[in-house]
């Protein structure tokens, strides 16, 4: 059992930089805050697939998920919305 947990630790070392890549080219295009807390992102996101593939739960680890997942995290990481100037 701990050696299944260190592969999967492996894993991760893996998959993590795809999506830092992702999340800092964001921040580079100014999509993503230049303040957000990337690591929590990552640990959120990671977070909850392991959740659901340790936990024995019942509930699918399918695309919709990563769907559901991403519109949960995506207010926190949004630049704010530039208030219109009054004329």
């Amino acid at each position: 059992r701990v050696e299944h947990l260190h592969r999967l630790r492996g894993q991760r070392r893996v998959l993590q930089p795809g999506l830092r890549q992702a999340l800092d080219h964001g921040v580079a295009l100014g999509q993503i805050r230049p303040d957000a807390d990337l690591e929590l992102v990552l640990d959120v996101v990671y977070g909850a697939f392991w959740y659901r593939l340790l936990s024995g739960t019942t509930a699918p680890l399918d695309a919709a998920f990563a769907r559901a997942l991403v519109e949960f995290v995506r207010p926190t990481l949004a630049q704010a919305k530039r208030a219109k100037s009054a004329r």
